[in-house]
């Protein structure tokens, strides 16, 4: 997984996938701005979202770029 190193703020994240650090683990999520929180999306609508607090205690939250399969 290729990811940004630069920093974006969640209005321009809306609707990207991302990798977010959350317990020193990446997550991969679609994201979606919520205004003071995020939701972390799978493409399972079965799934619940994660919700993440967007406050100043953010977490890492990076653009991803490309996502090379296993072989």
């Amino acid at each position: 997984v290729a990811f940004a190193s630069e920093d974006e703020s969640p209005r321009e994240l809306d609707g990207r996938m991302v990798a977010v650090w959350m317990g020193g683990q990446p997550v991969i999520r679609w994201f979606q701005d919520q205004g003071d929180h995020g939701l972390l999306r799978t493409q399972d609508p079965s799934v619940r979202p994660l919700r993440l607090a967007l406050d100043d205690e953010l977490p890492r939250i990076r653009r991803i770029l490309w996502i090379e399969g296993a072989r």
